[in-house]
């Protein structure tokens, strides 16, 4: 695949020394009248060392042009962390608990950072693997029934409810609900996109009281009600992340980039806490319970559209993305830099995501020196007396040998990382080493599109778990390639004063422009996917406000920021915008600085206040 650029440049360069050469020989016919038979060129080896000579030139050309385009890559990467890296596959992937997850009282918790194998793709040489995005704590219970019901019930727990979802909890055979302590639910809604979509909003943005109860029965009910933060999102702590993300770097590009690539990744929700722990002890009658979420706003699609497949238990989201040691590479202090290779047996089945460590190994194998990024976030940083860097650099792969199950993955444009070794100042890094060698983190590129999928066993877990199978629900998504330089780089640049208080300085229409132009830039990242709800924005309104200070304490008001979002629903195809509101919302709160806060109002054409969210107060701080 040739770089459309270097074609140009060739045909100019070719160009230019016919043209030059023949103005040149018509002034100088004693010294250079050769030149000037350029058309009818008959020996061909003379034809052939004119075009050598354009493509050598042209490709000086090229990586002259590409010079500062590296430089720029690099330092945004401190900002945009992912930015200059493809995508990895993502999915939603279900935990079976076994029989033997009967006794388990406290419940299992499977770390994030597991690792689970795909069957074996047909027609290559391997298996995909995954990493787990967030813990999954397995206890021996399902969900056995769930309605939703709108209108006003009976035994309205708050003066606003206009419709409940009830959900009821069953322990699986030989376990007791009544002793397991069940402090920690993670529940994920899963279903077609629109009642999915729907039912998020409902449970998220709609709940005004959470109640624990025995099933229906004769006797009058009785129940616990919970706390309201009891009820919270997924996947916007920095433990709960798919994509790797540095501490010092912006985490609301990490959720905006998430949500375009996979938005399924943000229907989840948590009902977490001792509370919750007692209240199911203590209503559970024969091995049942239930919880209701009584809703401030009804929502007539989702009558009958609701079941227990709607809602899922022991579930996480999976990526495409996991750390291997690279193979040792040969140092040759000839060459300027060397290409990353994570397994030279399987080139097609990996692609480098990004360089965590290097090391250099001397001849005599008895020292190693340690590389520290030279661009990176301050924290990534190993400051060592040692002037030892590295620097990398990504460029599309120019040959790619598709055969068999692989040529269906032609569309996905591979990429290859070299690294050059240099010091504090960038320039050539010179030692006795022998070999290089490193931590990488890598995807196996498009190939997860191919896995087997569709049985209770999609995947297996390397490590031992009272699981008795693991099976895809959503995705996997196709990955994005790197993206190519262009204009995209720019275009980041222009972000990076964007923030809640520089909105603020805008006209309305302004505003709206940059974070149309931010969202734009993210489904970019992902090959377009999602775009459309980028586009839906409307209107971003933003004014200054006074509100009692969020948190306990005396009375203490203060200043923040009110920014009212409008999304046309249109594109969302019957679903809602409520989850791209939330995951705004998260984003503009990390902006917020000490003693400030942030409150978002999220608007649809034609249905004003989706949801309001409450004042959030800034970490960030001033300097």
């Amino acid at each position: 695949m040739v770089n459309q650029r270097f074609l140009e440049l060739y045909n100019q360069e070719l160009r230019h020394v016919r043209e030059t050469g023949r103005e040149f020989a018509q002034q100088y016919p004693d010294i250079a009248a050769r030149l000037g038979d350029f058309e009818g060129i008959s020996d061909p080896y003379v034809e052939r060392m004119v075009e050598a000579f354009a493509f050598l030139t042209a490709r000086v050309q090229l990586k002259q042009e590409s010079a500062f385009p590296q430089f720029t890559s690099q330092l945004l990467r401190c900002a945009y962390p992912n930015w200059g890296s493809p995508t990895p596959s993502m999915a939603i992937v279900a935990m079976a608990p076994s029989r033997a997850a009967a006794g388990l009282l406290e419940g299992y918790a499977i770390p994030r950072g597991t690792r689970l194998s795909s069957q074996s793709v047909p027609g290559i040489d391997g298996v995909c693997e995954f990493v787990t995005a967030q813990q999954v704590k397995v206890w021996p219970l399902a969900i056995s029934a769930c309605r939703y019901l709108p209108g006003r019930p009976q035994e309205a727990a708050h003066p606003s409810t206009q419709a409940k979802l009830e959900v009821t909890l069953e322990a699986n055979t030989g376990a007791d609900l009544t002793r397991m302590r069940i402090d920690d639910l993670c529940v994920h809604l899963t279903g077609a996109d629109d009642v999915a979509g729907r039912l998020t909003e409902q449970v998220l943005g709609r709940s005004v009281a959470i109640r624990v109860s025995a099933p229906e029965g004769p006797e009058p009910r009785r129940f616990t009600e919970l706390r309201l933060d009891a009820l919270a999102p997924i996947g916007f702590r920095d433990d709960e992340a798919m994509l790797e993300h540095a501490t010092a770097a912006f985490a609301g590009y990490r959720m905006l980039h998430e949500y375009f690539a996979f938005p399924q990744r943000f229907r989840y929700f948590r009902l977490a806490g001792a509370q919750l722990a007692q209240a199911i002890a203590k209503h559970a009658v024969n091995n049942r319970v239930n919880i209701v979420f009584y809703l401030s706003s009804s929502d007539a699609s989702l009558a009958g559209a609701v079941d227990r497949d709607n809602l899922l238990l022991f579930t996480t989201p999976v990526i495409n993305l996991f750390q291997r040691r690279t193979d040792r590479i040969l140092v040759n202090q000839l060459a300027t830099e060397y290409h990353v290779v994570p397994d030279r047996r399987r080139p097609l089945s990996y692609e480098v995501y990004d360089v965590l460590s290097l090391e250099g190994y001397a001849a005599d194998a008895n020292d190693f020196t340690r590389f520290a990024p030279l661009f990176a976030p301050a924290d990534a940083r190993e400051w060592a007396p040692s002037r030892a860097m590295f620097s990398l650099r990504r460029s599309p792969r120019l040959i790619q040998n598709l055969s068999g199950a692989q040529a269906q993955l032609g569309n996905y444009r591979y990429s290859d990382v070299f690294v050059s070794l240099v010091d504090r100042d960038n320039v050539p890094y010179r030692n006795d080493l022998a070999q290089i060698g490193g931590d990488i983190l890598v995807t196996n590129g498009a190939l997860p599109i191919l896995c087997p999928k569709g049985s209770s066993h999609d995947l297996a877990m390397t490590d031992s778990a009272p699981v008795d199978g693991i099976r895809f629900i959503a995705g996997p998504t196709e990955p994005s390639s790197a993206l190519a330089e262009g204009d995209t780089p720019w275009r980041l640049i222009n972000l990076l004063s964007l923030n809640y208080l520089y909105l603020h300085d805008q006209t309305e229409g302004a505003a709206a422009a940059a974070v149309k132009e931010l969202l734009s830039l993210h489904a970019l990242l992902v090959s377009g996917r999602n775009h459309a709800h980028a586009q839906a924005l409307q209107q971003v309104q933003t004014r200054v406000v006074t509100r009692p200070y969020p948190g306990g304490g005396p009375i203490v008001y203060a200043r923040g920021v009110k920014v009212d979002l409008t999304f046309d629903e249109m594109p969302f195809g019957g679903s809602s915008a409520f989850v791209l509101g939330l995951v705004m919302q998260h984003y503009l709160k990390q902006h917020a600085h000490l003693n400030s806060f942030v409150e978002t109002t999220l608007h649809g054409l034609g249905r004003k206040d989706i949801k309001t969210w409450p004042a959030q107060l800034g970490h960030k701080g001033l300097i």
